[in-house]
């Protein structure tokens, strides 16, 4: 679910059609159904009809953002670790 509310954001404005695509569904009815049935606090259809990302779609972006990128850095640091030390840089302690 959560890739899909950021295909929202990402894709905005855009159709039922452009999602069917996206998301390999056979026709623009599914999404529509997906979407009453799933994703109701997510999108909204501007003046012009198309889909768009309300604000709680826009926050799960940019906190899905922010834990994407601590765990880049976390497998950084555990790569750099890996190699400093010839292992997996983890240690027990007791």
């Amino acid at each position: 679910m959560v890739e899909r509310i950021l295909d929202i954001v990402a894709v905005q404005p855009t159709s039922n059609s452009e999602l069917s695509d996206r998301w390999g569904m056979s026709y623009g009815k599914e999404v529509h159904r997906y979407l009453t049935s799933n994703l109701e606090e997510y999108y909204y259809r501007g003046p012009d009809v198309k889909i768009r990302a309300t604000e709680a779609a826009e926050k799960i972006r940019r906190e899905w953002d922010v834990v994407r990128s601590s765990h880049i850095e976390f497998l950084t640091c555990l790569r750099g670790n890996r190699a400093r030390t010839g292992s997996s840089g983890l240690q027990r302690v007791n």
